[in-house]
């Protein structure tokens, strides 16, 4: 069941027929959560009638005017022509408030029992629990924990537990429950609050905290949780997010700490990098659901770095971009359940690049410390072949290739012959160092500036007296055919390298180098 938002369907996915609790304090985005997955369902219902989905809202101990608001919001977007809204509002005694979630429900299984699809939200329980405990102390039943009578239990399991996917031989309907429940000051530990987690087949804990900082949904990643896991997902989505959650946690873990200090290592900052730019796609307005296959371009371009070097407030029109640029055909083709994310011959997405804007960096964080393959080489080679005039060229992975002779090349970053791009010059050259495989042959970025102005400049080689492979100006203007650099007057691959011996017939050149643009 797909409800149209993107850190929803790619972290926590919700199948038919399941429970997933929308947990969190008041004015977190819960109803929105809900009212986003109603309108997704409109263009999916307009396209097959055998999947359409019903829903049905209902609205439990909230005020006449938010019940007023729901119905404008769901008929401007046509959406009631297959809802249902039920409303026992604030102003309605607590038996009627008690009562409207079951007649929702015998609503629901309705569509179920005759082999067809309904989606239920209820808006909220725990005012459903607190119309309860009103009539059970009014009937001088013993209270328990928080006042609650001791069968609160089974008032929420005997309502959650007929949410459910029939089989095949029943008629293969389902009813997809989605209970909402508001919390304390975030304490999910509560009576309530424990008690439906442990009927829901999942939850989808949002914070306050994100919340007022702009992270809308506010949805917590680490807290929450779909037990069905992937097998809800379409193929192609757990193709493309399937490091998504582990990248996030990885970002959360170290973010927790990098603000006590700013010195960190290359592969700790490219982890910082990568997890704001995952947290800043995940953001989406409230009322505006994207269709599965967008999400999956959407969350492709972001897993692969394509947006590695965006500037964060530029995240939202990259989306924008990316998606009116992409072919038509690619969104079609990603719309089968067991379609698989298109891949060219090469291996590479069948995606356009928006013009002028950053391509991708390495495919993870950890790409550009792992161990280098020949067959990069390749891959490079129809990458300088494809992004070759369309924006700026950012090579930050290793790529080894062999130049003859029993000497492998390992190129890890390129200059460009004049002055440092826009985006390196904030940086402090003085105080940059290049990290070489030998500690003692240390280089700093500053011994390179003449270089950077002048070509033609003496340059420093490495102490190393074997053979040396040469890296002077005038031999790069035609470097080797297999690194297939794009031929143009104005730029030019600037290495400072060391050879050391491989084996006893081999030799191999290290570059050494921080990223640059080409």
């Amino acid at each position: 069941m797909q409800t149209g938002l993107k850190a929803v369907d790619s972290l926590v996915p919700i199948g038919r027929g399941q429970r997933e609790l929308i947990i969190g304090d008041r004015q977190t985005g819960k109803t929105a959560i809900a009212i986003d997955t109603i309108l997704n369902q409109k263009q999916l219902n307009s396209k097959a009638d055998s999947e359409t989905l019903y829903c049905v809202y209902v609205a439990i101990g909230q005020k006449r005017s938010t019940v007023a608001q729901l119905v404008q919001i769901l008929s401007e977007a046509n959406a009631l022509e297959y809802s249902i809204l039920v409303a026992a509002t604030a102003s309605d005694p607590a038996p009627l408030q008690f009562l409207a979630p079951y007649s929702g429900c015998a609503m629901g299984e309705y569509f179920r029992d005759n082999g067809m699809h309904a989606l239920i939200i209820y808006d909220d329980l725990s005012k459903q629990a607190v119309a309860y405990r009103q009539m059970s102390l009014l009937l001088r039943r013993p209270p328990g924990r928080e006042a609650f009578p001791g069968d609160v239990f089974y008032l929420h399991s005997r309502l959650l537990e007929r949410a459910a996917k029939r089989s095949d031989q029943t008629g293969a309907g389902s009813l997809t429950a989605l209970p909402v429940i508001e919390t304390q000051a975030g304490d999910v530990s509560a009576y309530i609050p424990t008690n439906v987690i442990s009927i829901t087949d999942g939850q989808i804990c949002l914070e306050t905290e994100l919340f007022y900082r702009g992270i809308r949904p506010a949805i917590n990643v680490g807290l929450s949780v779909s037990r069905v896991g992937s097998a809800a997902q379409l193929k192609a989505m757990k193709q493309v997010c399937g490091s998504l959650k582990l990248e996030l946690a990885q970002y959360r873990e170290v973010a927790a700490f990098a603000q006590f200090g700013s010195d960190l290592d290359a592969a700790t900052q490219a982890l910082l990098n990568r997890g704001a730019r995952l947290t800043e796609i995940l953001k989406q307005p409230q009322y505006t659901p994207l269709t599965i296959e967008k999400q999956i371009i959407v969350i492709y371009a972001a897993v692969n770095g394509f947006c590695d070097r965006m500037p964060l407030d530029k995240i939202s029109q990259y989306e924008k971009e990316i998606l009116s640029t992409v072919k038509p055909e690619l969104l079609e083709s990603l719309k089968g359940v067991s379609k698989e994310f298109p891949v060219g011959h090469d291996g590479e997405p069948e995606v356009n690049q928006p013009q002028g804007l950053p391509l991708p960096g390495p495919s993870s964080p950890a790409a550009s410390s792992a161990s280098t393959e020949d067959s990069f080489g390749a891959e490079m080679d129809h990458d300088f072949d494809r992004w070759e005039g369309q924006g700026e060229l950012v090579v930050d992975r290793p790529i080894e290739f062999h130049m003859g002779y029993g000497i492998n090349v390992q190129l890890t970053g390129l200059l460009k012959t004049g002055e440092l791009s826009s985006s390196e010059q904030t940086t402090s050259p003085q105080n940059e160092m290049y990290q070489t495989h030998n500690q003692n042959d240390a280089l700093h970025l500053s011994d390179l500036g003449p270089h950077l102005s002048d070509p033609t400049a003496e340059r420093k080689t490495s102490s190393y007296d074997g053979p040396h492979v040469d890296v002077s100006p005038s031999a790069q203007s035609s470097p080797p055919a297999s690194c297939a650099l794009p031929p143009s007057p104005t730029s030019t691959a600037v290495i400072e390298h060391s050879i050391k011996p491989t084996t006893q017939n081999q030799h191999q050149m290290v570059t050494r180098g921080k990223l640059w643009n080409l």
